[in-house]
Formats: structure tokens, sequence, C-alpha cells
């Protein structure tokens, strides 16, 4: 790739968008309102607003407990938020405002509205059963909840199968970027210095 193509991608998206600190706050902004920001993250996580404003705003690193509260709160947005990247098909997408672009280099997909819940019960009974939640009272309850996250999973499949029938296969996206890199090439060819028409030396030799 010539440095041309480089700096074209390089400028495609945010250069903040590179940094987990970014990403942290865009996912912050994303779903609370300025207003209550800080009481409100220390009323959903118990880790004090004054911390959550510090790290906010650059006079702390953000902490490990501050990484998992957002990720588990929004967890559509934790694995973009950690990687920087989107696995868009099975509901883990990002904060950019990208027309046409909001999950690249990841092809576009259209919202999986069915993952968020499946993400929040799913964090919500592994709290209960490993973490500082309130574990589970008895059998039957734990086995409701298994229910439940087995009824949102049901949910997810009738979703993606729904999706199935208007998005594009993988193995067709494969093909039509096949295609459009044999028609780059074609016109890279087309345009290069040695395709222009110069004397056969060859054709002349007996000439001498």
């Amino acid at each position: 790739m010539d440095n041309v193509s480089i700096k074209h991608h390089k400028s495609i998206g945010s250069p903040a968008m590179d940094d987990i600190f970014e990403r942290f706050k865009r996912v912050i902004q994303q779903n609370i309102s300025e207003n209550r920001r800080w009481v409100e993250l220390a009323e959903l996580t118990e880790i004090p607003a004054t911390s959550w404003n510090k790290a906010f705003n650059g006079k702390q690193r953000p902490t490990a407990e501050m990484i998992q509260a957002v990720g588990r709160l929004w967890p559509e947005y934790a694995f973009w938020m950690i990687t920087g990247v989107t696995d868009a098909r099975h509901g883990h997408v990002s904060c950019r405002h990208r027309p046409g672009k909001p999950f690249y280099p990841e092809r576009l997909y259209v919202t999986r509205n069915a993952a968020k819940p499946y993400f929040a019960q799913l964090i919500n009974s592994f709290s209960r059963t490993y973490g500082d939640d309130d574990p589970y009272e008895n059998n039957l309850e734990e086995l409701q909840a298994k229910i439940q996250l087995a009824e949102l999973e049901v949910t997810r499949e009738a979703e993606e199968n729904a999706l199935s029938e208007i998005e594009k296969t993988a193995i067709e996206a494969l093909r039509e970027l096949r295609t459009q890199l044999d028609m780059a090439l074609k016109a890279a060819n087309n345009d290069s210095p040695s395709n222009s028409h110069e004397p056969d030396n060859d054709q002349h030799k007996d000439d001498y």
C-alpha cells in the first residue's frame, strides 16, 4: 500500500478513539447526561463521585473497578471500549458516530437489539453466583434466572435468523470485496507508466 493510501485510512476515524481513556469517556458521555453524571455513576457503582470526576477529566487514571463498572453497565460497548474494535454481528458495538462506517473496519451490520438484554442478564447471573451481588436464595430462584437467560437467548437467535434474510452473508461480502480489489488492480495497471506506448526495440534489432 502506498503512502497516500495509508494516510487515507488513518484519517477515516478519530485518532482519539485509539486511546482506551477516550473510549471510556465516550461510553459515559453516550449514556449519562452531564447534569448528574458523577452522582449517578456513584449511585450505580458505589465508586465515589469525586473519583469519577477526576478520572473523566484526566486528573487520575481510570481504575480497573471503573472500567469494569462501565463495561457491566453498558455491556454492548464493553468489547469496543477495551479493544477499540467492534463485533457488531454479536451485539458488540461502538460509540463512534460516522455515517455509513460506525463499525469500521468491520462491515456494516443492522443493530442487534436483543443482545443488550441478554448481556445484562448474563452479567446479573454471573454477579449473583461469583460476584458481590446478593446470591440466589435457593435453587428455584437460580433456575428461574437460568430460564430467563435461555428465553433471552431464544429471542436473540430469532433476531439473528430474521436479520440473516436481509444481510449479506460473509461469503457474499468476501466476493464483493474481491471484485472491488480486482477492479482496483486493473485500474492501477491501466494507470501504470509501464503501460504507456514505447517503441519495441526488438522490432528494429535487424536494422543494425
